[in-house]
């Protein structure tokens, strides 16, 4: 059997790069992934730190084709519906009002005229949302089918238990 030398950084550490040296696909597990990826099935992965869990889904659902969601103790829904809304790029119609006020006036001076005038800069713009509100899951949900991207809610622990009770009609990974 032949070894070679590896530097630690290429077995240690953390990458963004699916590692080479240690993942190890395990009872094929990287083909049923696939296939449930493909299902369009909710899917749960979970198991002790360390595991490889973000490991499988970088592999077969690389970031560049899913929206990820980074959940911590604080995250809560609206958090995660307008994080998904950022990522997709979308743009939230929005009615726009302004208002610019001023001043015109003319004054006599003997035989000529003096015209003094001008707009006060007092500038009030109002934005109101359209169509658009949080609270809509079907609204999230059309968001995530035209990104044609999976949604994948890393560290899902953290989420309180009427969070996950709620769930969605988009197509998330957790």
């Amino acid at each position: 059997m032949a070894f070679h030398k590896l530097k630690l950084n290429q077995v240690f550490g953390i990458s963004p790069d699916v590692p080479k040296h240690t993942y190890v696909d395990r009872n094929n597990l990287d083909q049923k992934f696939r296939y449930l990826l493909d299902s369009g099935s909710h899917l749960v992965i979970h198991g002790a730190s360390k595991q490889g869990k973000t490991v499988l889904r970088r592999k077969n659902l690389p970031d560049g084709k899913c929206i990820k969601v980074q959940c911590t103790n604080r995250t809560d829904i609206s958090h995660i519906y307008s994080e998904i809304i950022r990522q997709a790029k979308v743009n939230i119609p929005a009615e726009v009002t302004n208002k610019i006020s001023g001043t015109a006036g003319a004054k006599a001076m003997g035989l000529g005229f003096q015209i003094n005038g001008g707009l006060n800069s007092d500038r009030e713009e109002k934005y109101k949302f359209q169509g658009f509100s949080l609270d809509n899951i079907n609204y999230i949900a059309e968001v995530i089918q035209k990104t044609n991207k999976k949604v994948v809610i890393e560290d899902f622990h953290y989420l309180s238990l009427s969070l996950l009770i709620k769930g969605s009609k988009g197509k998330i990974i957790i």
